[in-house]
């Protein structure tokens, strides 16, 4: 019995020599070949057409795998038949119910690690002009409890065991040049370029990455050397950019009265801006503006404000001294206010500056 596809394939062979087998022997066998669009059924129909008088026409079916020997072991069962009392059933493929268990019917075992084994040696030959057409590796039975024999073997295991020698005559020369006695060939002498090529291939990518790896460190240092550290910081919070003429003259006043806090030969100002429109089209880049500021806040780096509104700032941040100045442009300046423990290094310096700057705003 035989479900498959229609395309003819080598598990075809299986019933052929199954076949074949009894025409030698001048035996009457009967076959049912389905695809697998006709499914089970049609089986199912075969074999109680063929019951009389509550036995089977027939003491003994092949199937070509172990998957339509275990339906057709149940449809047996349906019809009152015991296996393999009454029926005897094998299969073929040698499914077993866990790796270590036993067979699910007795069935036709392939010898599934020398086929693997023989494939990869084949493909690996070097001398493929004599590789044999054919190479026919032996199978076994193993019972699985749907058989009525070999005597002492109902149980599970193979038999007869497979040797080496059951080969066909292919697979002997096949085996007997793999068995060979060999010899490895004498490692080739290279040259120097020879031998710098062979390196290069292997270390390449190492050479690639370890280049890389120096590159970001170099460039790391390079940073930390060239940052410029302002001595003087100024946050400045309005609805709109502060002009770019105005933030010269901040920058200007307060190189002039400030010193150098780091020692670096030069009074450097930065002005930190945190720009909060009032458009509701502007609301990611307020909150993008509000994050900055937080983080500001937070490490301390801005001593002096700049603000359009500072009791509104006061109301909302708490972290301002309430000594603010007004300016001629109509903003004010302010200075930080910081809690115990948490000032910046320069801060002495910041209130000489803060006090010149009063100084200079009442003259």
């Amino acid at each position: 019995m035989r479900i498959g596809s229609k395309v003819p394939g080598e598990s075809d062979k299986r019933g052929d020599g199954f076949e074949s087998v009894f025409r030698q022997k001048q035996m009457d066998c009967v076959s049912l070949r389905l695809s697998d669009e006709e499914g089970y059924a049609p089986f199912r129909d075969f074999l109680s057409s063929r019951m009389e008088g509550g036995r089977l026409a027939f003491d003994g079916i092949f199937c070509v795998n172990d998957a339509l020997a275990i339906q057709i072991r149940a449809m047996l069962l349906e019809l009152g038949l015991r296996v393999p009392e009454d029926v005897q059933l094998i299969g073929f493929d040698g499914i077993r119910r866990f790796a270590q268990d036993g067979f699910y019917c007795s069935t036709i075992v392939q010898p599934v690690a020398r086929l693997a084994e023989t494939s990869v040696d084949l493909l690996l030959r070097e001398d493929r002009s004599n590789l044999p057409s054919l190479v026919c590796l032996p199978v076994a039975y193993a019972a699985g409890g749907t058989t009525r024999g070999p005597p002492g073997n109902r149980r599970g295991g193979l038999w007869p065991p497979a040797t080496r020698e059951e080969t066909s005559p292919m697979a002997s020369e096949y085996l007997r040049w793999k068995y060979r006695d060999v010899q490895p060939d004498a490692p080739a002498e290279q040259t120097k370029k020879q031998r710098r090529q062979n390196w290069w291939h292997y270390h390449k990518w190492y050479v690639v990455l370890g280049a890389a790896a120096v590159l970001m460190a170099g460039n790391l240092v390079w940073h930390a050397a060239t940052q410029v550290r302002p001595d003087y910081q100024i946050a400045y919070v309005g609805g709109v950019p502060l002009p770019d003429a105005e933030t010269a003259v901040w920058e200007n006043r307060l190189s002039v009265l400030g010193t150098d806090c780091n020692g670096d030969g030069k009074v450097i100002i930065k002005i930190n801006q945190y720009v909060t429109p009032q458009n509701a089209d502007d609301a990611l880049y307020t909150y993008a503006s509000n994050v900055k500021l937080m983080a500001d806040l937070d490490s301390c780096e801005s001593y002096f404000f700049l603000l359009e509104d500072p009791e509104t700032f006061q109301a909302g941040y708490e972290v301002l001294q309430e000594d603010w100045v007004p300016l001629e442009s109509g903003m004010f300046l302010a200075r930080r206010d910081f809690w115990e423990g948490r000032t910046p290094a320069n801060l002495e310096n910041c209130v000489q500056l803060w006090d010149a700057l009063r100084k200079e705003e009442h003259s």
